[in-house]
C-alpha cells in the first residue's frame, strides 16, 4: 500500500516495524555501518538549513521567512534526542529509516503484515526515528504536499492504532525514556523532514525529486504545519501512549503463569514535582485466583508519592493465565484431607 486506507492497515505495519525493532533488540546497533551519516542527527539537519539561509544560492530566502523563523526558534528542540543518546538516556539501536507504509510485505489473503522491505537505510539510531517517521508520513489528516494546509493535521485515531501495533511487540524491549517520548520523536521527525524540504528548496532543489517549481517550499509548509498540530496535540499524543503502558503485576493463584501484567486501560496524568517518585499501589491482597483473560476489568490501582494518593488509575489483564486443573483425590484423601 502507498497510503494509510485504515486504521488496521497502520495497525498491522506498526506491528511489523515493531517486530523488526523487537527481534533486533540484543544486536549491537554500534557494529553497522552508516550508508547515510547523520541522516536523523537533526542538530546536523539544523545546521545544514542555516547554511543554505547564509548562502541563498537561488535567492529564494526572501519567500521563507516564516518558515525559516519557525526552524530557528527550535534550535534547542532539535537537539534534545541527540543530547539524550549522547547522555546515554536514550540506546542506541538497530533503525530501518524508511518506515513508510510501502515498505511492509502484506499477506494478500490475510491482509495482515509478514515483514518489512527496502533495508538499504538499516543504520545504527533511535527507536524513535523509526516511530516518528511512521507517524509523520502515515498519520497526517492530508497529503504530504497538501496546499490546503487547514487540511493538514494528526489524526489521534491513526496514532493510536500505530502506537497498539508498535508497543504489542516493543512493550518489553523498549526502555521507559523510550516510551515515554515516542510522542515526542514523531514531533521531532517531521520537524526534520520540514528543514530538509526547506534546505533542498534554498538549495535549488536538488535532492528530493519534484513534480512543479516549489514543490519543496510546499512540501515544507506541510511538515510544518503538522509539525504545530502535533505541538499542540501533544499531551493527548502522550496520554494515548500511557494508556498502554504496563503499570506493574499482580500474583496468580492456582494458575498456569505465577504472574499477570496490569495494563493502563485509560490515559492517566498526576503533577508530580522533579524530586518526586510516584509508586504503584495494588490493594491487598495483592492476588487473584485463576483464570483470567487478556484485556479484561482487573480493577485499579493507586498513583502513589510516599504515603499520599495522587489518584488511581483502571487497569487490565495482560495475558490470559489458564487455571490449573486440580487432581483428583481418592476418598480416602479426601476423607483425611491429603
Amino acid at each position: 500500500y502507498d497510503q494509510v486506507n485504515s486504521a488496521e492497515d497502520f495497525y498491522q505495519s506498526a506491528v511489523s516495524f515493531g517486530n523488526f525493532q523487537r527481534l533486533l533488540a540484543g544486536f549491537d546497533a554500534s557494529k553497522l555501518y552508516e550508508t547515510i551519516p547523520n541522516f536523523h542527527n537533526t542538530p546536523v539537519r539544523f545546521a545544514n538549513l542555516m547554511a543554505a539561509v547564509k548562502e541563498d544560492k537561488c535567492g529564494r530566502l526572501s519567500e521563507v521567512v516564516a518558515e525559516v523563523d519557525f526552524c530557528k526558534a527550535r534550535e534547542e528542540f532539535a537537539a534534545t534526542l541527540e543530547k539524550a543518546r549522547e547522555a546515554g538516556d536514550l540506546p542506541l539501536k538497530v533503525t530501518h529509516n524508511d518506515t513508510k507504509l510501502n515498505n511492509v510485505l502484506f499477506d494478500i489473503k490475510t491482509d495482515k503484515g509478514i515483514c518489512v522491505i527496502d533495508l538499504d537505510t538499516i543504520m545504527p539510531g533511535l527507536s524513535l526515528y523509526d516511530f516518528g517517521d511512521s507517524i509523520r508520513s502515515g498519520a497526517n489528516k492530508a497529503a504530504e504536499d497538501e496546499t490546503d494546509l487547514s487540511k493538514v493535521g494528526i489524526d489521534l485515531a491513526l496514532f493510536e492504532a500505530y502506537a497498539d501495533g508498535f508497543l504489542s511487540e516493543t512493550a518489553e524491549s523498549l526502555c521507559d525514556a523510550e516510551i515515554e517520548n515516542l510522542a515526542f520523536g514523531a514531533k521531532l521527525m517531521t520537524f526534520e523532514c520540514g528543514m530538509r524540504f526547506l534546505t533542498d528548496y534554498l538549495s535549488g532543489d536538488t535532492y528530493f525529486a519534484t513534480k512543479y517549481p516549489g514543490h519543496n517550499l510546499v512540501r515544507c509548509r506541510t511538515q510544518i504545519r503538522l509539525a504545530s498540530e502535533m505541538e499542540a496535540q501533544e499531551t493527548e499524543m502522550k496520554k494515548i501512549i500511557a494508556a498502554g503502558e504496563v503499570l506493574g503485576h499482580i500474583e496468580i493463584a492456582g494458575g498456569t503463569s505465577g504472574h499477570a501484567e496490569l495494563i493502563a486501560a485509560a490515559d492517566f496524568e498526576f503533577p508530580v514535582a522533579k524530586y518526586e517518585q510516584p509508586a504503584i499501589g495494588i490493594p491487598e491482597p495483592g492476588f487473584v485466583y485463576a483464570p483470567v483473560v487478556q484485556g479484561t476489568d482487573a480493577g485499579k490501582v493507586y498513583i502513589c508519592v510516599d504515603d499520599k494518593v495522587l489518584g488511581t488509575c483502571p487497569v487490565v489483564y495482560g495475558q490470559t493465565v489458564e487455571q490449573i486443573k486440580p487432581e483428583k483425590k481418592s476418598f480416602w484423601q479426601r476423607l483425611f484431607g491429603r
